[in-house]
């Protein structure tokens, strides 16, 4: 192996520990893919996040969530006897890329 082969190993390594780092579901469903006995059948958009999370998966802070929230481009579910909004998944992957800074196509 050539030392850049090895210095780019490393890089994508390194990636990949950052972004299971940031995104806890992702390794909670690796983690249940890798334990299933049996094929299991996920929804996974389905499932509602954080406004935290949905910023972190889009790479913004709270307040852009908001804004959002305030011009229609998300809707906010809320659970019963809780307070706090929630997104759906498949409509928080759903934001246009153009929509989110330094993100492109």
């Amino acid at each position: 192996m050539k030392l850049d082969d090895l210095d780019e190993a490393l890089e994508k390594a390194q990636r990949l520990r950052a972004l299971l780092t940031d995104t806890p579901a992702l390794v909670a469903f690796a983690e249940a893919m890798h334990s299933a006995r049996e094929p299991l059948l996920i929804l996974e958009e389905d499932r509602l996040v954080r406004a935290g999370e949905a910023a972190k998966i889009l790479g913004v802070n709270a307040n852009t969530i908001g804004m959002w929230v305030k011009d229609g481009r998300l809707t906010p579910w809320y659970t019963p006897g809780n307070s706090q909004r929630k997104f759906k998944l498949s409509e928080v992957w759903a934001i246009p890329r153009q929509c989110v800074p330094g993100k492109s196509n």
